[in-house]
Formats: C-alpha cells, sequence, structure tokens
C-alpha cells in the first residue's frame, strides 16, 4: 500500500488480524485510527514519508513490533508508551520536528537504545538547542 496517496485508513483496519508487516510508506497519511493498535500481531510497521503529526497513545500495545520507521512525517512527539515495545530494536524517526525537550529521561535513553550503531536514524529536527550529550553529537 505505498506511494498510493492515501490520506486515511479505515476502522476496518482492524479486521486484518494476521498482518504481520504493514507497509504504507510514501502516502499522504495525517493520522492514523485508534483501531490500528488492534493488529497486535505487526512485527514490521513502515510509516515513513507520510504528513503525520501525531501517533496513538496506545501505540505500546504492539509488544511485538520490531521494526517501526516514523521518517519524515511530522511529529512534534512520541508517545511515552512506546517504551512498553521490548522487543523493538529498530526505531527510525529522523526529519521529524520533535522537541526532545519535552520527551522524558527514559524516553530519551529508549530512543538512544534503539539507534544501535545508526545513531544518525533517530535524527530528528529539534525546535531547540541541544542539551544531551548525545542530541549534542547530532546538532
Amino acid at each position: 500500500m505505498y506511494d498510493n496517496q492515501i490520506d486515511i485508513l479505515p476502522p476496518e483496519i482492524e479486521n486484518l488480524h494476521n498482518l504481520k508487516y504493514f507497509y504504507i510508506y510514501n502516502n499522504t497519511l495525517t493520522s492514523l485510527p485508534p483501531e490500528i493498535v488492534r493488529l497486535v500481531g505487526l512485527q514490521g510497521l513502515y510509516l515513513n514519508g507520510n504528513k503525520l503529526t501525531a501517533l496513538p497513545l496506545e501505540m505500546g500495545h504492539f509488544t511485538n513490533l520490531v521494526r517501526l520507521n516514523l521518517s519524515n512525517n511530522r511529529l512534534t512527539s512520541l508517545p511515552a508508551e512506546l517504551e512498553y515495545l521490548s522487543n523493538l530494536e529498530y526505531l527510525n524517526i529522523k526529519n521529524n520536528d520533535i522537541d526532545t525537550t519535552l520527551l522524558s529521561p527514559s524516553m530519551n535513553d529508549f530512543i538512544v537504545s534503539k539507534a544501535g550503531e545508526d545513531r544518525e536514524m533517530t535524527q530528528c529536527s529539534v525546535k531547540r538547542d541541544c542539551t544531551s550529550t548525545y542530541y549534542d553529537s547530532l546538532c
């Protein structure tokens, strides 16, 4: 479903119970339906290249998620519930408008831990001067 100018996902998305990987990148989504968090079997969620401004607070329900790509959106914050994604190995939040002063220290640590060797993938366009050691190296 990538590169299709999709601007909305229907609530019926929750009926895709067996979906493991959802490639919905390079579309025009501005939000996600709350029902998407019922896809608890997801292992890969590729939302990069959309126009997302926020994520559902219930993102922590994706307990099987291993890969999450949120790059190239319009996100200004991340829900703290992302910290519950215990199986997450890859997180890309590059090229968003996330103000890291609004993130908790534990969320900052979580982001850095998911960057692994490729710290560039967690680089965001921050709206402030960087203060943490990690973000200093990115500014």
